[in-house]
């Protein structure tokens, strides 16, 4: 798809526009069990008290982009003056981390949350997979710049973004993660 639509546009002028995405964090809780889902489900095993048996090893590092990211990245990169473009096809990355990174900071936040570690067929498959995406092209030709950055960035918006669940909100109001949450969101910026 990517060939022939660069094709296309060198040939009749198509404006053709594609993005590699790295894996989704979301704020909202889905089975799919996916190799890079377990960087949304281990907030919904900490909030309900649960072990996250994490099937990727520690150390794993892996591309990883926040759902709000992900979704203004691909509405800012189709209104982008095409002009500007040095390719037609770009990475859109968020941030890279680990499972052991991720877990600790949540553990920072909930500090309940217990984990451990299982590696399954899913460590194969991220064991194959660039532990970063380069999208530094796509920050020179059309701006891209996410806003969850960091690991503490992404830990911090999830947890704001999963208090906006009924499902989930009393966990919040019974303790003072709103407050603590949005005094860290301002603090940086996010």
């Amino acid at each position: 798809m990517e060939q022939i639509g660069s094709y296309y546009n060198r040939r009749y002028g198509l404006d053709f526009r594609s993005l590699r995405y790295p894996g989704f964090v979301s704020p909202y809780e889905y089975e799919a069990n996916g190799t890079t889902d377990y960087a949304s489900q281990i907030f919904f095993n900490a909030l309900k008290n649960t072990e996250y048996k994490h099937y990727l090893t520690k150390d794993r590092k892996l591309s990883m982009i926040y759902l709000d990211d992900g979704i203004d990245g691909t509405i800012d990169f189709l209104k982008a003056d095409s002009s500007k473009f040095t390719s037609r096809i770009y990475n859109l990355n968020g941030l890279s981390f680990t499972p052991e990174e991720i877990s600790k900071e949540i553990k920072n936040f909930i500090p309940n949350l217990k984990y451990s570690y299982e590696p399954d067929f899913r460590e194969n498959i991220a064991a194959s997979w660039p532990n970063q995406l380069e999208s530094q092209t796509a920050f020179r030709d059309w701006g891209w710049k996410p806003r969850c950055d960091n690991v503490k960035k992404l830990v911090i918006q999830t947890l704001i973004d999963i208090a906006k669940n009924k499902e989930y909100s009393g966990f919040f109001k019974g303790n003072n993660y709103n407050e603590l949450l949005l005094k860290e969101k301002t603090k940086f910026g996010i």
